[in-house]
């Protein structure tokens, strides 16, 4: 049985809502005016957050403006022993760092941030009727913004679902705990919980799967149950914008003497539109061989 379910996230995102949006006396009613003041406010922090991303900036340069900052004149021997600190931290962060230095595209931020509004529009549109009758501009309260009846009605609302999602989230812990206490090795897989998913592989009867930094999942006699035909998006990190997929959630369970390991799955394309999906594989035995 699967607790960690599309509709389990989606409860979860909900229980969310209220530390989502800060209180607005314009939010009270519908105005197009404050709709774009406050859309043109969010996109500029999603904007310039976007573009401090390491792929837009070129290291040589940031290195030369350490190097004035370090040799800058008239400063204590104390302070420039921890100038020199900080430049020997961001020499090491930049030669792990691809020297690639990529154009930033304003036309596919704005399509991101137009896509990160549709979703969350969708996912509020299902808080209960009592409250969305309340918020006078869905789009509003998507870029983080309500009045404070909505906050009110709120508060008690999310820390009942936030109950809940800690139930079903604890019921699906144990039982992975349980079923992984019969591995022959430990191997955590409730923190696996926002892995990158890099690659499955069927090779022998048994299956490979491999995650972010390098680590691979043995399952022996493997057979894939759900998800089979989905295609996985390993994700490039020298990259901007690279599609990608990323485990949300994982659970194991014990079934008819074999193991059946349940991920729920989000791929994300160049604009971050999302596509959540189950990936299931049962064997009879589970190794990290990493």
């Amino acid at each position: 049985m699967k607790y960690l379910t599309k509709e389990f996230y989606t409860c979860e995102l909900l229980s969310y809502a209220n530390s989502h949006v800060r209180k607005s006396k314009k939010a009270e009613q519908k105005d197009e005016t404050f709709y774009r003041r406050t859309y043109e406010k969010i996109y500029a922090i999603f904007e310039g957050f976007s573009k401090s991303c390491d792929w837009y900036r070129d290291t040589e340069v940031e290195l030369k403006k350490i190097e004035v900052y370090v040799n800058e004149p008239n400063i204590t021997l104390e302070e420039r022993k921890r100038r020199i600190e900080f430049k020997k931290m961001h020499e090491i962060l930049y030669d792990n760092r691809n020297k690639t230095v990529y154009h930033f595209d304003e036309k596919l931020c704005a399509e991101q941030f137009e896509e990160r509004n549709r979703e969350l529009i969708a996912i509020y549109s299902q808080l209960p009727q009592e409250i969305l009758s309340k918020i006078a501009d869905i789009r509003v309260f998507a870029l983080g913004y309500a009045s404070a009846e909505v906050k009110k009605l709120l508060r008690p609302y999310c820390a009942k679902l936030q109950k809940t999602v800690k139930k079903i989230k604890d019921k699906a812990y144990s039982e992975t705990n349980d079923a992984e206490s019969s591995l022959t090795q430990e191997l955590d897989l409730n923190e696996y919980n926002e892995y990158l998913l890099m690659g499955i592989e069927e090779k022998g009867g048994n299956i490979y799967l491999k995650t972010e930094n390098n680590d691979c999942l043995l399952i022996k006699d493997g057979e894939i149950l759900e998800g089979k035909d989905k295609v996985i998006f390993p994700y490039d990190k020298s990259k901007p914008n690279c599609p990608w997929s990323r485990i949300i959630y994982a659970e194991l369970h014990r079934i008819d003497g074999k193991f059946e390991l349940h991920f729920l799955v989000e791929n994300s394309d160049t604009i971050g539109k999302a596509d959540l999906w189950y990936l299931t594989i049962s064997g009879t035995e589970i190794i990290d061989i990493n």
